[in-house]
């Protein structure tokens, strides 16, 4: 586990934040592991998560989107979801 890198455990704990229901601490995290690794797709699935559960709909969709286009293998879930 020495390998992986530090916003992996770091995005662990935004998602376990996320799951209490601290949206906005998890998205913060979530927003600076994106900056640093852009092509991690976790980072932008609780950003759309702690959006939509904050009623900010349309920044959601906005992840949603990014995501639909990172991930072409999920594409049609993240496309639904909107």
């Amino acid at each position: 586990m020495d390998d992986m890198p530090s916003y992996y455990y770091t995005a662990q704990m935004a998602v376990t934040l996320l799951e209490y229901g601290y949206f906005s601490i998890a998205a913060k995290i979530a927003l600076d592991i994106s900056l640093q690794a852009p092509d991690y797709k976790l980072p932008y699935q609780i950003l759309a998560k702690a959006f939509y559960m904050t009623h900010e709909r349309e920044q959601a969709v906005i992840y949603l989107n990014l995501l639909s286009t990172k991930d072409t293998a999920q594409e049609d879930k993240y496309r639904l979801l909107q």
